[in-house]
C-alpha cells in the first residue's frame, strides 16, 4: 500500500515510504543509459528485446529520463524445438502456430514481469504506474518473422529469403492479439540484411561501429555467429555468418550452462588438477562459455589435450567435483572457435589484410572472453588481439538507443543498406580456412 489516503496510483505525495515484497531491479549485464524525451511522462515506459535461438534479453527504460530501469534475461522456450535456426523452421513447417504461440507467450510472461517491476519503481518515486509506449525487437531473421507472425519456410531453403526487410512498425496489440499491455504501445522491428543476418547484427552495428572509423570488426558470438567488417575510409561493409552452435553459451556440452551464479568462468591449473574460478563463489554447478574458453587454453597448455584436440590418455577430463569435459565436448567447442577464427580472417581478406582494427565483441559471451586466451586457442586472430572491445549485448544496446533516437534507427539502415554480404558456403577458399581453424595453433 502507497498510502491510507488514496487507491494506490501513486501520484499524490502520500503520508510515508513505498516499500514492498519485490526486488525491482536485477544484476546488470551492462549499464545503459540515453537521454530521455521530455514530450513523454513521468509513467511513460520503453522496452527493448533482443531475441535469440537460444536466450532472450530485455531491458526496460524510463522514456522522459532515459534510465535504464530493469533487466532481465531467459533461455528462448522454442529450444525445445532444437537448438539452431533450422530446427525451429523445420517445425514451423509442420506446426508453425504451435512454435510461434510458444516464444508468444513466453515474450507475454516477460513483459508481464517487468510491467510488474517497473510500476513498482515509477510507484515508489510516486511517478504512477507504468505506461508502456514504445518496445523495439531486434533478432536473428527468423525469430523476428516469428513475432510479426510471418511465414518462416523459405528462410530454410534455397535462396534463403526471407518474408521481409523489416524496418518497419507495428502495434504490440496485434502481435500479442490483446490490448494486455494498452492499446497504444508502438512496437519497431530494425531493418535484416539477409536469411542470416538479421537485424541483431544491424542493431550490434549500430551501436559499435563509427561510420568515419578506420577497419572495425564486429563478432557476435552467438549460435548464429555474425561477422562484419566496415572500412569507415572506403565506406565498405562485409558482413557474413558462420553457425557456431550454440556451444558458447553453454549449450551441448555435457556440463555446460550459462553464465550465471555457480558457472566456472576460469581455469588455471595446480598441479594435477584445477583451480576454479566461480561466479557467486561456492563449488561449480558447471561451465560457461567464458570457462570453456579457459579450460581449452588450460587443458592444451599444461597437455592434457594435444593440437589436435584429442585427450591424451583418453577417458574424460575431471574439472572439478561432478563437473568434466568429455572428448565430444571438446570437439564441439573446437568448431565453434573455428567458425569464428576463420569468418574473421576471411573478412580481413576484404580489406587488404590489413594487420590492423578493432574487433568490437558482442554477445553476453562475448562481453567477458579472455583475449589472451581466446588467441591461444586459435579463436581470435592474432593481429586483432591487441584492440579489442568487449561490447555486451550489443544488439540490446542498439535496439535500446532505438526506442529514444530517429538517429540511431537511419543509421541502422545506412549500415543493412550498405552491406555486402558473404555466403561463406560458396567461397571457394574458406573451407580450408575453416579446416585448418580446428586444431589449436601449434
Amino acid at each position: 500500500m502507497i498510502c491510507r489516503k488514496c487507491n494506490g496510483c501513486g501520484l499524490c505525495s502520500g503520508d510515508g515510504s513505498f516499500s514492498s515484497p519485490y526486488k525491482p531491479f536485477v544484476e546488470k549485464i551492462h549499464d545503459i543509459n540515453f537521454s530521455g524525451d521530455p514530450a513523454c511522462s513521468s509513467a511513460d515506459a520503453g522496452i527493448a528485446v533482443d531475441i535469440g535461438t537460444t536466450t532472450i534479453a530485455a531491458a526496460a527504460f524510463s522514456l522522459k529520463t532515459g534510465k535504464l530501469i530493469y533487466e532481465c534475461g531467459e533461455k528462448n522456450a522454442q529450444h525445445v524445438y532444437g537448438s539452431d535456426i533450422v530446427a525451429r523452421i523445420n517445425a514451423a513447417e509442420k506446426n508453425y502456430d504451435e512454435v510461434r504461440s510458444l516464444l508468444i507467450n513466453q515474450l507475454k510472461a516477460i513483459f508481464r514481469k517487468i510491467v510488474e517491476n517497473v510500476s513498482l519503481y515509477f510507484l515508489s518515486k510516486r511517478s504512477g504506474r507504468m505506461i508502456l509506449k514504445r518496445v523495439v525487437f531486434t533478432g536473428n531473421t527468423t525469430m523476428l518473422s516469428f513475432v510479426a507472425g510471418m511465414k518462416v519456410s523459405a528462410l530454410g531453403r534455397f535462396p534463403f529469403r526471407g518474408p521481409s526487410e523489416f524496418d518497419m512498425e507495428m502495434s504490440l496489440r496485434e502481435i500479442f492479439g490483446s490490448e494486455e499491455f494498452g492499446s497504444a504501445c508502438t512496437v519497431y522491428f530494425p531493418p535484416v540484411i539477409s536469411a542470416f543476418i538479421g537485424a541483431d547484427a544491424v542493431c550490434a552495428m549500430t551501436s559499435s561501429f563509427s561510420e568515419d572509423g578506420g577497419i572495425q570488426y564486429m563478432a557476435d558470438t552467438g549460435t548464429n555467429c555474425e561477422m562484419a567488417v566496415y572500412d569507415g575510409t572506403e565506406k565498405k561493409l562485409y558482413c557474413t555468418s558462420s553457425s557456431a552452435g550454440p556451444a558458447f553459451e553453454g549449450t551441448g556440452i555435457s556440463c555446460g550452462i550459462v553464465c550465471s551464479e555457480g558457472a566456472v568462468v576460469k581455469l588455471s591449473p595446480n598441479g594435477n588438477s584445477f583451480d576454479c574460478t566461480v561466479a557467486g563463489g561456492g563449488n561449480g554447478k558447471g561451465i560457461c562459455g567464458t570457462g570453456l574458453i579457459s579450460a581449452l587454453c588450460v587443458l592444451y597448455e599444461c597437455g592434457k589435450i594435444d593440437f589436435h584436440g584429442t585427450i591424451c590418455d583418453g577417458g574424460e577430463i575431471k574439472i572439478s567435483e561432478g563437473i568434466s569435459l568429455l572428448q565430444e565436448d571438446i570437439r564441439r567447442l573446437q568448431l565453434a572457435k573455428a567458425a569464428v577464427y576463420s569468418g574473421l580472417t576471411f573478412l580481413n581478406s576484404k580489406v587488404r589484410n590489413r594487420v590492423s582494427g578493432t574487433l568490437y565483441l558482442c554477445g553476453g559471451f562475448g562481453n567477458h572472453i579472455d583475449v589472451s586466451e581466446a588467441v591461444r586457442i586459435g579463436m581470435i586472430p592474432q593481429f586483432l588481439s591487441g584492440s579489442v572491445i568487449h561490447k555486451g549485448n550489443a544488439a540490446l544496446s542498439g535496439a535500446a538507443a532505438m526506442l529514444f533516437d530517429e538517429k540511431m534507427r537511419e543509421k541502422g539502415r545506412w549500415f543493412a543498406e550498405k552491406a555486402e554480404v558473404i555466403n561463406l558456403a560458396l567461397e571457394e577458399d574458406f573451407q580450408n580456412r575453416f579446416i585448418a581453424s580446428i586444431d589449436f595453433p601449434h
